[in-house]
């Protein structure tokens, strides 16, 4: 990801570091990336729309630039560092875009700051965790806090779940980079984001979401896969739902061109 301008916001004791690209006075897209990821996930889409857009891409607490900071905290403090970002930034709507954990910060951020949104965009997410998934995140947690404070020794592992054998066979290199990306960040960012995750429920709340709605899943996603996905589309008024082919956990990275253009289709009818 070509650097743009750096930023960053305290808020309660939280550091969130930011990085802006693109025409200040435009349309204002911001991007929350993958738990175990950082704002670097987003690189294919900075490229693809900095020139016609203001945008900018944010790193989670304990992910990429930003520190962990307190904890514990809620996906309700996520979406107020967001918001943070906004206020820093002048931005009074954005369009959001989130994947994963990102895209959980998006129910938030749609139900308790509406009008800060032009649109928001759900990346292979749920707005509650199945309890297997939620055993999953603890299990792996207690299994790395014996091997030290990195998420390096999971990556493989984690990645060979997100994403598929045959990409990451034609990828080597784009695979090697995801590694890079999930292997830098540290293990209490994992950590206090995954309770963060076990914490939500916004799946009996999705009537209640009013902004224009993107539901975007990979067609083969274990974790989040187009069938679980679908209740987004069928519960959120108006929402509108692309099933990436051939893609994992981030449609964004491994399909990023059939993303691009999803995401830009909707963007120009969302306004």
């Amino acid at each position: 990801m070509g650097t743009g301008r750096i930023g960053a916001v305290e808020r309660d004791g939280a550091r969130t570091v930011y990085e802006a690209h693109g025409d200040a006075d435009g349309p204002a897209l911001v991007f929350g990336h993958a738990q175990i990821l950082s704002r670097a996930q987003y690189a294919p889409q900075v490229e693809a729309f900095r020139d016609r857009y203001r945008v900018i891409a944010l790193d989670f607490r304990g992910h990429g630039e930003s520190p962990v900071g307190p904890a514990p905290y809620s996906m309700e403090d996520l979406a107020r560092d967001v918001v943070a970002v906004l206020d820093a930034e002048g931005v009074e709507r954005a369009h959001y875009l989130g994947s994963s954990l990102g895209g959980m910060v998006g129910f938030a951020l749609a139900l308790e700051h509406a009008p800060r949104l032009a649109s928001v965009a759900f990346l292979a997410t749920q707005g509650v965790l199945p309890a297997a998934n939620s055993e999953r995140l603890r299990r792996t947690a207690a299994r790395l806090a014996a091997l030290g404070d990195s998420m390096a020794p999971a990556a493989e592992e984690i990645m060979a779940r997100y994403t598929t054998e045959a990409w990451r066979a034609e990828n080597p290199a784009s695979h090697a980079r995801l590694l890079e990306i999930a292997s830098a960040n540290p293990l209490a960012g994992y950590v206090h984001s995954g309770g963060a995750i076990a914490a939500m429920d916004y799946d009996g709340r999705l009537g209640e979401i009013g902004v224009p709605v993107l539901v975007v899943a990979g067609e083969h996603d274990v974790p989040t896969p187009p069938e679980r996905m679908a209740l987004y589309r069928d519960e959120i008024e108006g929402a509108e739902m692309a099933v990436i082919e051939g893609a994992g956990h981030f449609p964004n990275w491994d399909r990023a061109g059939a993303f691009n253009r999803v995401y830009g289709d909707f963007l120009a009818r969302a306004g």
